[in-house]
């Protein structure tokens, strides 16, 4: 038998345009009418009241698909939009596969996709989670703040599917969540898994980037770097930092052919107070400054200690 839930629209005001629920509202009139064991249903049930609001604010053709772990609002024709579900099952499984016991599949009811035809809708909509009004270009976003984990992603029409690799890295920090993961070490697993999923080619590496990266890190840069603080400036920094974190990982994964136990070991132990410096001595009896030295050469690279 169902639990009936109450009408939640009044809880979904729209903001700008669009649909916004109001989920501290809604959690607690869940808790208050749904058993426990219904809860997976329920979220389910919640998340498709929203998302048919979101579809009746964006108009045109869009509407809600659903696989057995993804809710997909897409305005494609329903061959497509069932075969883009298809590809985020088959992305889910592997990313679950390749970080066992680290990877988590924590959606509320199911895992949230927003295909935005229009890159003005994607803005628009996107802007709402960014507390200071600015808005950062981007190819696709993993939300995470408001209350529902979701995915955002506009569509080139020029390249339909070009958005697969940019769900493939939001989807895997979607997985991680749970973890304090340093900005590096989430970055380069992101980018890890679009090469396992997507076979994405590494970033590239020749002498002139490599004379970028001997220019940019110094003691100052690099501290930037292992804060995440790198990740929010405009300048060359931000292309080297994504450059760097796959280096990294690339020498811990491969060079250095630490075993997988040892490698989600040292993951669930990283936190972002000290970069994960502390977990890389425990796990690997390393500093992370070796990984860049043996880069880099010789510099202070380390990350600072934990306070």
């Amino acid at each position: 038998m169902k639990t009936a839930l109450p009408d939640l629209s009044p809880m979904m005001p729209v903001v700008e345009g669009f649909s916004h629920p109001r989920w501290d509202l809604i959690f607690d009139c869940v808790n208050a009418v749904v058993p426990e064991a219904k809860k997976p249903a329920a979220w389910t049930a919640v998340e498709r009241q929203w998302l048919e609001k979101l579809c009746g604010d964006l108009g045109a053709d869009y509407r809600v698909y659903e696989s057995k772990h993804f809710l997909l609002v897409s305005e494609t024709p329903p061959r497509l939009a069932k075969g883009s579900c298809k590809f985020f099952e088959k992305a889910l499984g592997l990313i679950l596969k390749y970080l066992p016991g680290v990877a988590k599949n924590a959606a509320l009811g199911k895992q949230i996709v927003l295909k935005f035809s229009d890159e003005d809708d994607y803005n628009r909509y996107t802007l709402h989670f960014f507390e200071d009004g600015t808005h950062p270009m981007s190819g696709g976003m993993c939300i995470t703040s408001g209350g529902c984990l979701h995915y955002a992603f506009p569509v080139d029409p020029e390249n339909p599917s070009g958005y697969r690799t940019t769900l493939v890295h939001e989807l895997t920090h979607g997985c991680l969540n749970d973890w304090p993961l340093p900005v590096w070490l989430n970055e380069a697993l992101a980018m890890r898994m679009e090469q396992v999923i997507c076979g994405t080619p590494p970033m590239p590496l020749d002498r002139f980037i490599l004379n970028q990266h001997r220019s940019h890190w110094t003691a100052q840069t690099m501290q930037q770097f292992w804060s995440g603080e790198s990740w929010n400036l405009a300048d060359q920094g931000f292309q080297l930092s994504y450059g760097l974190a796959q280096i990294i990982w690339n020498k811990i994964e491969n060079e250095m052919r630490a075993p997988q136990s040892m490698i989600l070991d040292f993951i669930t132990r990283a936190t972002q107070a000290d970069a994960g410096e502390a977990a890389c001595r425990e796990v690997f009896d390393l500093s992370l400054g070796d990984f860049v030295e043996d880069f880099l050469g010789e510099g202070e690279w380390s990350p600072p200690p934990s306070p």
